[in-house]
């Protein structure tokens, strides 16, 4: 597992985590040590474009932004974290004008999108905190706790995919495309 200290992220600088997306999907491990402050798991984009997945004040909340002229406020899943005292499986899945929110393999949150595609950014992904903005807009805050098990799909998730979940600790996660860095 990767035990973030809220001072590490993980930067995945590959030119795909910049590449528009049709459908992006998230899968992770999380054991929070801090579920009552900003705290990002995944962050890909900006303000502009984007795909968060954070912890705030005690909610998981996942974000989508897409490259409007009119620039539209983004949609936004919010439900109840107390998740804080073991590991829970979490999945925010993106694709054909929705948003799904997955804990521990149940659908928690739906949102309908205005855009079916996230349009090319700039800012590549970020495990564990946020490079510049997000999909919420302003603001970053380190992840505190362990994460494992880290996936990013090109693809939507489904819920029988997420029915099949292993344990935290499995399966090393070998990456050539990330980069660990302390602030």
């Amino acid at each position: 597992a990767w035990d973030f200290d809220g001072g590490v992220q993980i930067d995945l600088n590959d030119q795909m985590f910049k590449d528009p997306d049709v459908e992006l999907s998230i899968r992770v491990w999380l054991f929070p040590s801090d579920l009552d402050t900003m705290r990002t798991i995944y962050d890909e984009g900006g303000a502009w474009t984007g795909f968060t997945v954070r912890i705030m004040d005690g909610a998981l909340e996942f974000a989508t932004v897409c490259c409007d002229a009119a620039h539209p406020p983004p949609e936004v899943i919010s439900v109840d974290y107390t998740e804080d005292d073991d590991w829970a499986e979490v999945a925010a899945v993106f694709g054909q004008g929705q948003m799904l929110l997955y804990v521990n393999g149940a659908l928690v949150g739906e949102q309908p999108t205005d855009w079916a595609e996230l349009g090319a950014h700039g800012q590549a992904g970020v495990i564990g905190n946020v490079e510049g903005d997000s999909a919420f807009g302003g603001g970053s805050g380190f992840y505190v706790g362990l994460m494992d098990e880290f996936r990013v799909y090109s693809r939507m998730l489904d819920a029988d995919e997420l029915s099949l979940s292993v344990s935290p600790g499995a399966a090393d996660v070998v990456t050539t495309w990330g980069r660990l860095r302390r602030r």
